[in-house]
This record gives structure tokens, C-alpha cells and sequence, in this order.
């Protein structure tokens, strides 16, 4: 955990990886990589429950392996059980306002920066485990529409040392600017994204995307993105499976 701070803080390359649909408890050893920086279990868009959710992070405590979960929206009650069952920190989608931002602070943070509430099995670990909670507990802010570039600047001044990194939401974004054909590399894509890196880059906080492919991963890395955010479990297998059935095809 030491080490990925130390990364976040440094502004180096950093990968993260998601699981959001398989609950098997075997996976998160699976995606245990010494190139995996971080982990991410996503219940906005994934389909996995509390309980499934619990014994997942579990598994990442105990391999020692750090993990956040991105959560459906900025609500204490969608935030603070996942603390409680051992999450690193939060990604926290649509953030658009400086009121969002500094309420997903309050919510992940004891008092008195916040209003968290003590409790859950997980939640404390380790030796002075309450006194390092606040400064270890790490806050992703999730960029996804014009409006949120718009305040990030505000965003990112009044939540100062809280914020660990910004992720960009491509086709969200895309969306937001009426480009429903999902062209990352359309100019006026590409200058909204620059914009975040670049306000990103004024505050030293690190930055990044997520990336539908290899080539967007060294395209995106060439850009300025320190968080490499690429792959997941149904992504993975389906794009091994393809070229499994390619293969099938070519024999003759």
C-alpha cells in the first residue's frame, strides 16, 4: 500500500484493472500481477452484491493486494459499507460539482474532516489503523461530462490532499458532448481530455482514462496518463475466447 501511494504522489505509471462481474473468490488471485498496481471491484455498471463484494476484498486484504471499489453514486449509504468491508478507497462516478467532491470526502473521512461512521469487521486494520485512516483511504473522482471538466479546477482547489487520482470516463464524456459515435481521437475529445490532464498536472494529482484497448493504453500513456486503467474480467475472457474461436476457424 506504501508503494502505491508513493506512485500516486510521484505521478508514475500505475495500472489498474477491474473486476464488476465474476464473484468468485479465486479471482482477484488471478489478476495478481507484480504489474498490477490496483484493483477495482465495480458495482456501478457490474452485477456483484454485498456479500460477494465482502468476500472479494477479503481476498485482497489477504494477498496483500490494494483494491477500491467504484461506487454507484456520491450517498453515504452507497460509500461507507465498502470501507467497512476492507476497500482501499472509492471511485466515485459523475463527479461534477465542488458540493459532490467535498461530500465524498466527508463520507469516506472520520471527524472531524468527515462524518464516517466506525464500524464493520474490516474496516480498521493494522497497527494505528484509526489514526492513519484518513490520510490512507483513497479518493478517485470520476470525470464524466462537461460540466464536470468545467468545475474540476474548483473541484480539485477545494479538496485539496484529499483527491489520490481523476479517471476519465470516455464514453460518458463522449456522450456529454454529443459525440455518440464514441470517436476518442475526435479533436474536440481529445482538447476536453487534455484540458483535465493538464488541471490535473497544476495540482500534481494523478490522471488517467480508461482504455478499450492496447494501442489506447501506449496512446493514452503518450498523452500524459499516469493512471492505466484497461481491462476487466468479462473484457479479458471475451477477448481471449474471440481469438480462441478464430483459431477453431482457421484449422482446416
Amino acid at each position: 500500500m506504501e508503494k502505491l501511494k508513493r506512485k500516486l504522489l510521484n505521478r508514475e505509471k500505475i495500472f489498474i484493472s477491474t473486476i464488476s462481474d465474476w464473484g468468485w473468490g479465486g479471482v482477484p488471485h488471478l489478476f495478481k500481477n507484480d504489474a498490477l498496481d490496483l484493483l477495482m471491484i465495480d458495482v456501478e455498471h457490474g452485477h456483484l452484491g454485498w456479500e460477494t463484494c465482502e468476500n472479494l476484498l477479503r481476498t485482497c486484504n489477504n494477498l496483500s493486494m490494494p483494491v477500491i471499489v467504484r461506487v454507484v453514486d456520491t450517498e453515504y449509504h452507497l460509500m461507507s459499507k465498502y470501507l467497512d468491508m476492507g476497500a482501499d478507497g472509492l471511485l466515485v462516478p459523475r463527479v461534477e460539482t465542488v458540493e459532490q467532491a467535498l461530500a465524498a470526502v466527508r463520507y469516506m473521512r472520520f471527524p472531524p474532516k468527515g462524518k464516517k461512521g466506525c464500524g464493520g469487521f474490516s474496516l480498521l486494520r493494522g497497527d494505528n489503523a484509526f489514526a492513519k485512516f484518513n490520510s490512507e483511504k483513497m479518493l478517485f473522482l470520476q470525470i464524466e461530462s462537461l460540466k464536470g471538466v468545467d468545475n474540476l479546477d474548483s473541484m480539485l482547489t477545494n479538496c485539496a490532499g484529499e483527491v489520490s487520482g481523476v479517471l476519465i470516463g470516455p464514453s460518458d464524456l463522449s456522450i456529454s458532448m454529443g459525440n455518440n459515435s464514441f470517436d476518442f481521437r475526435a479533436p474536440d475529445f481529445l482538447a476536453v481530455v487534455e484540458q483535465v490532464f493538464n488541471l490535473c498536472d497544476d495540482h500534481s494529482v494523478s490522471c488517467g482514462i480508461f482504455c478499450v484497448s492496447h494501442e489506447s493504453i501506449r496512446f493514452w500513456r503518450s498523452k500524459g496518463a499516469n493512471l492505466i486503467w484497461a481491462g476487466s474480467d468479462v473484457g479479458l475472457f471475451l477477448s481471449a475466447y474471440r481469438d480462441l474461436c478464430q483459431t477453431i476457424r482457421e484449422l482446416d
